[in-house]
């Protein structure tokens, strides 16, 4: 313990004065020396005890330090320290286990040895900018490490120790967070350049996001669509049942799948097959909705062509037979139902050989496709014309009120089809004899009505052509001057 100097001069005067004096005041001196001893001993146990206090905060002091040291030492997170030429002053566990190196040897390297060639200079020019600026840095760097990642990607988080003039780093992997910013970058690229419109929306429909594909098939630009429902793309063909089945559905977690048609911007329609999938979070809630969109266009063009072809004549585009009868069958339905009646004409066209064996098959068929297009404009929107192979032609004719009505229209079908047709420069003209029969005056099905049909066509040609026979009429009245009538 080091001594006072002002309390040992005192004292050093003191006892001179007292050897001085000793001889005339014995008693005195006694006293004094007595008084100053206590004030020794006062200074002294006041001297033990602050000594005693110093050593406990030394101790205190100590064991923190010690506790810091293993707090550093013990760390999940990868501490170094590095002197301004990068080399490895002292390093905790975690760093060493990070780079794949027994502590005591990192010692005697240089961080930048563990670094990737591309990575080496980078890291140079950061240490320098921290002793430069002696403000906290960061920067990434590629480092290959042991095994099983031979390579990883560490954030360097740095910053300059003044004391010592060394630099203390964080180093801390984010090689997962790179890997998964590179499989979000790429899936963001196949997203955005996938052929398939593909779209995301939040819980309650509206939507987030729409590729490019998206906007090309819809018309509508991303920036048009975002924050909107997709009701904005709704064409009416959908009813409310479709879209209960689909929130049920998607609500439930579970995946939708089906044929939609929606209304594109310009107002025309396009058909798709729609794929919903739910994103569910840790507790199964749902958060967003993914749709994946086939654009089905080509796909229901090519259906209804083949449609087409199954129930069209490729020549003339009219219904053929098979049409012709699902369509028969469907307005003895409704007339049953509504008491209502409809007529069925069977039309055979007059001297149409003549015009093959002169103009030959193309000039035939021309004169095929104009007697479709007539007997087509003349028809209402509830009717249908029909070719039934050949020369023959037939049409249904929905709520005729009569004989005399069916007639009628008759007279004006062989007056548009008597009109000659151009044949390239030349005339071509033709006639047409027509059976008619009513449902369900003439026949209580399809079979006996196109029977009595096909008899008053033929009963036609017999009375001289160019005419309408109604089958069972009496020939009066409105039908006289058109109809020559076959026995009932």
């Amino acid at each position: 313990m080091n001594a006072n100097p002002r309390l040992t001069d005192a004292i050093a005067g003191q006892v001179e004065d007292w050897l001085e004096r000793l001889p005339s005041h014995p008693s005195e001196i006694t006293a004094q020396a007595a008084a100053l001893l206590r004030e020794m001993l006062r200074e002294l146990a006041h001297r033990d005890a602050r000594y005693r206090e110093q050593e406990s905060i030394g101790h205190e002091i100590e064991r923190i330090l010690a506790g810091f040291s293993a707090l550093y030492d013990l760390s999940p997170v990868a501490y170094l320290t590095v002197r301004h030429d990068g080399g490895i002053a002292r390093a905790n566990l975690a760093a060493a286990k990070l780079l794949g190196f027994q502590r005591a040897h990192l010692r005697h390297l240089k961080l930048e040895t563990f670094m990737c060639e591309a990575s080496r200079p980078i890291f140079r020019a950061f240490i320098e900018q921290v002793f430069a600026s002696r403000v906290e840095q960061s920067c990434e760097v590629d480092v290959e490490a042991a095994e099983p990642h031979p390579q990883r990607r560490l954030q360097v988080i740095a910053v300059e120790d003044e004391m010592d003039r060394t630099c203390n780093l964080v180093l801390i992997d984010v090689t997962q967070r790179v890997t998964a910013e590179l499989k979000l970058k790429e899936l963001s690229s196949i997203v955005e350049h996938s052929a398939d419109p593909i779209s995301l929306a939040a819980p309650d429909g509206a939507i987030r996001y729409v590729n490019p594909a998206f906007e090309r098939l819809c018309g509508y630009a991303a920036a048009e669509l975002v924050g909107r429902n997709f009701s904005v793309l709704g064409s009416g063909k959908q009813d409310r049942a479709f879209y209960e089945r689909l929130w049920t559905t998607i609500r439930s977690g579970a995946p939708f799948q089906g044929h939609m048609v929606n209304r594109r911007k310009d107002g025309s329609l396009f058909h798709i097959f729609k794929t919903i999938t739910p994103i569910v979070d840790a507790d199964g809630a749902v958060v967003s909705y993914t749709s994946v969109d086939k654009d089905f266009d080509a796909e229901m063009l090519a259906r209804e062509k083949i449609e087409r072809l199954a129930l069209h004549d490729p020549l003339t585009g009219l219904a053929n037979r098979a049409l012709f009868a699902d369509r028969i069958e469907q307005a003895i339905a409704r007339a049953v139902r509504e008491r209502t009646k409809f007529a069925l004409f069977y039309v055979d066209l007059d001297d149409f050989k003549p015009i093959n064996d002169r103009f030959g098959h193309a000039g035939g068929d021309r004169v095929l496709q104009e007697v479709a297009v007539r007997l087509e404009t003349s028809r209402r929107e509830t009717d249908t014309v029909a070719r039934l192979g050949g020369d023959e032609f037939a049409i249904l004719l929905q709520d005729v009120s009569s004989a005399a009505h069916a007639m009628h229209v008759a007279r004006d079908v062989i007056a548009a089809l008597n009109r000659p047709v151009d044949l390239g420069g030349a005339e071509g003209r033709i006639g047409a004899s027509i059976g008619i029969s009513l449902f369900p005056d003439h026949g209580e099905d399809s079979i006996a009505i196109a029977r009595h049909a096909d008899e008053a066509m033929y009963q036609a040609k017999n009375l001289g052509k160019n005419r309408a026979v109604c089958y069972g009429c009496t020939c009066s009245g409105a039908c006289a001057d058109a109809c020559l009538c076959a026995a009932a």
